[in-house]
């Protein structure tokens, strides 16, 4: 399917002076992770801390923008405590929140619905809701990997992600705004 052409409200991520800075959710503080040699303007990387303690459970962002649309990736150091969920609800949440500008797009077809690959057909350039896309390969190198990637469907689906692609072995998802 070749790509579209859409316009839709992402934030200025690639602005360094628009930071997320440090946001909270019941349990979480996450922190942006700004080196300011090294500023990458494709992507956006925070570390998980508990709010209690400040211990770090882990890290994960937003990379450069995918088929079109942002990548929401994670990293847990500490499993099975919910934290994974909790920081991808208070991530997105938070991306859609933030100051959005309207930008014109190249974005895969797969990711559209059939009403918007429909309304992009012969060269117009139509509005579609902005979203956060996300993927998982589902078969690890033993069974511990399995089943942590069962487990990252589970927290996307549990985030409000959903599957629109199996391609091989892996899963793709989109979150939109609502």
């Amino acid at each position: 399917m070749p790509p579209f052409k859409v316009y839709t409200l992402l934030p200025n991520c690639c602005n360094p002076r628009q930071k997320f800075e440090t946001f909270t959710s019941d349990r979480l503080k996450i922190v942006e992770n700004v080196d300011p040699e090294s500023y990458d303007l494709s992507s956006i990387t925070f570390s998980i801390h508990l709010k209690k303690d400040n211990k770090k459970v882990g890290f994960g962002g937003f990379t450069e923008i995918l088929d079109g649309w942002p990548e929401l990736w994670y990293e847990m150091t500490v499993k099975q405590k919910g934290y994974a969920t909790e920081f991808a609800k208070s991530a997105t949440r938070r991306w859609f929140a933030e100051s959005m500008h309207k930008h014109e797009v190249e974005v895969a077809g797969y990711t559209l619905t059939k009403q918007e690959r429909d309304d992009g057909r012969g060269g117009k350039k139509n509005e579609v809701k902005p979203r956060i896309y996300a993927c998982v390969q589902l078969k690890g190198q033993n069974k511990k990997e399995d089943e942590e990637k069962a487990a990252g469907v589970k927290v996307l689906k549990k985030a409000g992600f959903k599957l629109v692609e199996t391609a091989g072995t892996l899963q793709h998802f989109v979150l939109s705004a609502q």
